[in-house]
């Protein structure tokens, strides 16, 4: 017999249904001899035991037990559900006083050491993430030998329920459209790429596995059959779990249902997204494998090809069809090699934009162009370049692309105007600058565009924005307050241009550090708006960095850490896209480069505070996060020497924060030749007599301190202090601070000194 035996053969043969004695010998003498076939039979084997694990609970599920008073030190509320390999009660937990879901191991008593590690393994999972859209685990333990962990409640539904519009007491509207649909699949996109980064691979994604909190956010659930990529976690479950089944038959992926444990990665959850957008758009599954015998339910997974969603549901958008069928290849190669790309396609379809699985004609390119600019920003010279392809555009889209030319020529020619009219007041002198021709744009603004409220709120919008570079406040909030005022009058309370300066509005006042309120307020919204309007975009990256500024002034660090990494999972995937991306120029790649790099040292700063303040009582936690802040400077300071010229001031900047944390980590040798190499920089980029060379100076003195080097360390300062009295004044907190350094240089220095003689007697 040889060894090449059909799949459909071994499976009926493994499930015990071939009726042929004789083949059945056939078959058993094969796979006694054939390692390969030996191999895949015991994968099949481990298959149907898992199917047979899973049925069980749902037989148990029924004859549940009677509900414990407590666990530990959680009062048992209610039974929230059951599966596989647990049970989840809504529990109260007494200090701090939250509710919490507690998850406990069904069966702890005879409970095989498959489900313990499982079990384990999805709390050590999930302690690796923080992330909005995943449910956090608050801590792991056990009570009398039950094994249990408490996460995050989610007040909810699940996912599918969601979708058919079934909702929990609280919840919020269940999605009324499909592309609200899709936009809530985005988010779901965004929390698995975070794991993914992460080194987590979840395995088991299906819409019981995602519950909607009724604040209308998706909660990724069950991670517990991860896998986590780290080599010496992975090593062990790949050996020790091959052959089991990993996963919930519909959303498998061909490689999952087949046992193909080694060829399990980040493109099988690509996979099960696919399916779930797939149902989440039809009300299908792709592939249906109800009341099938086994064998022929992965059969068809594996082969079988998915349905064109058209021809289920007629509303969904042909590129959306084409996204999801993408999604759902039988060949890992051919499908989306990441999720951020997956995602990347769902926010250009949501944007406009061509997506990259469909091939792009000139036909579908302008199709694109022409939906993406319905209600915004049309120039006429771009509507030109597009229809060198000889198409054919209605006289009312080029009647509206003339009026939005005519609007940007016409702001391009005042700007112009007011920045190279002379002023006769200032005949003969030469030294007027930017900002002068700001102040003059300003007053002109105000007159000209009084009868034109939409560009005049567009403009001020910039000039506000441009105001703020200039740290004039108040004339920046004149600016755009008036901006947001006209865009919500004009444009209604759910446009993304009204988010625009609800961002900018907010991120002025937290700058201004005064009405932090209104500013989390503005925030907020502008944050809603966008997570609607704008869904994994640097808008809403944008706006969750300046949350996240604003909560770390508040010393609410938790809330910062989350909005900081939702950012940075954000503005990751698009630097990837931008990176890869056809036809991206270079000055975009800087753009999203620069973008990714703030909201990383905005991270690593929290992180390093964070460390500052456990140190004394948690050295260990304090050593993990300034770990953490390390690697998150040097990526700072990679991304910047790859799109800066070595000698830009930013360049500087990233290697004075990466030499702080490597101070902190008593890296004193490297941290000097980065604080060293950062003055270079300064003195070069603003001269030897600027402050930013004082704080260089004061930031290199003070590791020379820890090292015992005063001299060296007073010589600095000393440079240094002369430097910002002059600058910034002898009462400045920066002379104050340099100051105040000093005096400790002074006393250590004395000190050191007493010892020595001390120790001469």
């Amino acid at each position: 017999m040889s060894c090449d035996m059909p799949s459909e053969r071994l499976w009926v043969w493994v499930h015990g249904e071939e009726d042929d004695a004789t083949a059945e010998r056939d078959i058993a003498s094969h796979v006694a001899t054939c390692d390969r076939c030996q191999a895949r039979a015991d994968e099949m084997r481990g298959l149907l035991a898992g199917i047979r694990l899973a049925a069980g609970a749902v037989g148990q599920a029924g004859r549940a037990a009677a509900l414990p008073k407590s666990i530990g030190s959680y009062r048992i509320i209610r039974r929230i559900g059951q599966g596989g390999m647990g049970v989840v009660y809504e529990a109260e937990q007494q200090t701090p006083q939250r509710s919490v879901a507690l998850k406990v191991i069904r069966g702890f008593a005879d409970a095989d050491e498959y489900r313990l590690r499982l079990f384990r393994r999805e709390a050590q999972t999930l302690a690796r993430l923080s992330h909005p859209s995943i449910a956090a685990i608050y801590e792991a333990g056990s009570a009398d030998g039950q094994q249990y962990f408490a996460m995050e409640l989610v007040q909810g539904v699940s996912l599918g329920d969601y979708a058919a519009g079934r909702r929990s007491s609280g919840a919020g509207a269940a999605p009324s459209s499909l592309m609200e649909r899709v936009r809530l699949f985005v988010q779901i996109c965004e929390a698995i790429n975070y794991a993914h980064q992460r080194g987590v691979i979840h395995r088991d994604l299906k819409p019981g596995n995602i519950l909607v909190s009724d604040d209308g956010r998706p909660k990724v659930l069950d991670f517990g059959l991860a896998r986590i990529s780290d080599s010496d976690v992975a090593a062990v479950t790949v050996a020790t779990e091959t052959g089991r089944l990993l996963g919930t038959l519909p959303y498998m992926s061909p490689e999952q249902a087949r046992g193909q444990v080694e060829a399990i990665d980040v493109r099988t959850d690509v996979y099960a997204l696919g399916v779930i957008l797939y149902e989440l758009v039809t009300g299908e599954l792709p592939v249906r494998v109800a009341q099938t015998a086994l064998h022929e339910a992965v059969q068809r997974i594996c082969e079988q090809p998915p349905r064109n969603p058209r021809s289920l549901n007629g509303a969904v958008p042909r590129d959306v069809s084409v996204i999801a069928m993408k999604a759902v290849e039988k060949e890992a190669g051919r499908r989306y090699q990441t999720v951020a790309g997956l995602q990347d396609d769902l926010v250009r379809f949501l944007n406009g934009y061509p997506i990259t699985a469909r091939p792009a004609s000139a036909a579908y390119r302008l199709a694109k162009f022409i939906r993406r600019h319905r209600a915004g920003t049309l120039l006429l010279t771009a509507l030109f370049a597009v229809l060198v392809g000889a198409l054919v555009v209605t006289q009312d889209l080029l009647s509206r692309a003339r009026s939005e030319a005519t609007k940007f020529r016409w702001i391009s020619d005042v700007l112009q105007s007011v920045l190279v009219a002379p002023d006769p007041a200032r005949q003969g002198d030469r030294s007027v600058t930017v900002y002068d021709a700001l102040r003059a744009a300003d007053r002109r603004i105000v007159m000209e565009l009084d009868d034109q409220p939409l560009e005049s709120a567009a403009v001020r919008n910039t000039l506000g924005n441009t105001f703020l570079s200039f740290s004039d406040y108040d004339a920046a909030e004149r600016h755009l307050r008036f901006a947001l005022q006209t865009r919500r009058e004009r444009l209604g309370e759910d446009h993304v241009d009204v988010a625009q300066s609800l961002n900018d509005l907010g991120e002025l006042l937290l700058l201004r550090r005064s009405g932090y309120d209104e500013a989390e307020a503005a925030l907020k919204q502008a944050l809603a708006i966008r997570r609607r309007r704008l869904p994994g975009s640097e808008e809403l990256a944008a706006t969750l960095n300046n949350l996240g500024l604003l909560h770390k002034q508040l010393a609410r660090t938790g809330e910062a850490s989350a909005e900081y990494r939702e950012a940075l999972s954000i503005r990751t995937r698009i630097f990837d896209a931008a990176l890869h991306g056809a036809g991206v120029s270079r000055s975009e790649k800087a753009r999203a480069a620069n973008a990714l790099a703030q909201t990383r040292n905005n991270l690593a700063g929290l992180l390093r505070a964070e460390a500052a303040r456990l140190g004394p009582v948690d050295g260990a936690a304090a050593a993990r996060l300034t770990t953490e802040a390390e690697h998150e400077y040097e990526a700072v300071l990679a991304l910047r020497t790859a799109w800066l010229d070595a000698n830009h001031p930013d360049v500087a900047k990233a290697l004075n924060n990466y030499a702080l944390v490597l101070a902190d980590a008593g890296k004193a040798s490297e941290a000097e030749r980065c604080f060293r190499r950062a003055l270079e920089i300064l003195r070069q980029a603003y001269g030897p007599d600027h402050e930013f060379v004082a704080r260089g100076q004061r930031n290199l003195a003070d590791l020379l301190r820890t090292q015992r080097r005063f001299n060296e360390a007073a010589e600095l300062l000393t440079e240094a202090l002369a430097i910002i009295e002059k600058r910034l004044g002898t009462q400045s907190a920066e002379a104050t601070r340099t100051r105040a350094l000093m005096d400790r240089v002074g006393k250590q220095d004395d000190a050191a000194g007493s010892q020595n003689q001390e120790g001469k007697k």
